[in-house]
């Protein structure tokens, strides 16, 4: 059964994906594209450091992050 992810949801994924590596985990923004939730966080403690976490809309998986 596919799962249709919602825009929380996939922020949700994208904070706990990214909390692995960073300390700090700001949302900044959230876009679809071709089925593809694109959410952009602040990980930088400092000064910004933008990571975009790309979602499958369908399944909720992690298809990238840059």
């Amino acid at each position: 059964m596919l799962l249709k992810i919602d825009a929380q949801k996939a922020i949700d994924i994208s904070r706990e994906f990214l909390k692995q590596s960073y300390t700090t985990v700001v949302f900044k923004n959230i876009t679809m594209k071709e089925k593809i939730w694109m959410v952009e966080c602040d990980v930088g403690f400092l000064k910004d450091n933008i990571k975009k976490v790309r979602i499958d809309v369908n399944t909720g998986k992690i298809i990238g992050c840059i």
